[in-house]
């Protein structure tokens, strides 16, 4: 017990009285950004940031046990960190949230204090499993339907069909960061 005492930081974010149900705001622990929540009568934490692009879940809404992202609408259960809805492709951090004395604490792990998003555990092709789903194109919506069939633990086999050279990846999110920065689009080909 003393170990993980020591992993984890603890500290004290605002007093119970400081957030009314149905709110948020932005606290930092261990120089962390994190979004305390109270809802439905109890706290929670997870991370602040949007896993799309970065936005500040603070600015965001917040509707029973989600938060919707202010810039592109993603979707977190504040109480769980899961993605509820896209576009964001990962899930939040959590964190330990203990009330005391009136005032709210929050913890978290010293090991995982940069981190910023959280995948959701996978599962894998079941052998005997004979049912295959066929996804046609290596874009996000691809992406995002094989790694939602894994998280939820589909056990058949699933192929992507594309005319891509790479793996799937967001490229929504490559094109328009790339020229916000002026970085090329498309990369010159040899």
């Amino acid at each position: 017990m003393a170990s993980q005492e020591q992993e984890e930081v603890t500290e004290q974010v605002c007093l119970e009285s400081d957030l009314q149900d149905g709110q948020m705001k932005e606290v930092e622990v261990g120089k962390q950004k994190v979004l305390l929540v109270r809802s439905e009568g109890t706290y929670s934490a997870v991370g602040n940031l949007c896993t799309h692009y970065g936005a500040p879940l603070s600015k965001g809404a917040l509707s029973g046990n989600r938060v919707r992202c202010p810039w592109h609408g993603a979707c977190f259960n504040v109480k769980s960190g899961d993605l509820e809805e896209f576009p964001g492709l990962d899930s939040l951090p959590c964190h330990k949230v203990k009330i005391k004395d009136n005032k709210v604490f929050v913890t978290i792990n010293k090991k995982t204090v940069q981190v910023t998003k959280r995948v959701k555990r996978m599962g894998c092709r079941e052998t005997g499993q004979t049912h295959t789903i066929l996804l046609l194109g290596g874009g996000p919506a691809s992406l995002l339907c094989a790694e939602t069939l894994r998280q939820e633990h589909y056990g058949g086999r699933i192929i992507m069909v594309t005319k891509d050279d790479l793996l799937p990846y967001d490229k929504t999110k490559l094109s328009k960061v790339g020229v916000a920065v002026g970085v090329p689009v498309i990369p010159p080909q040899t």
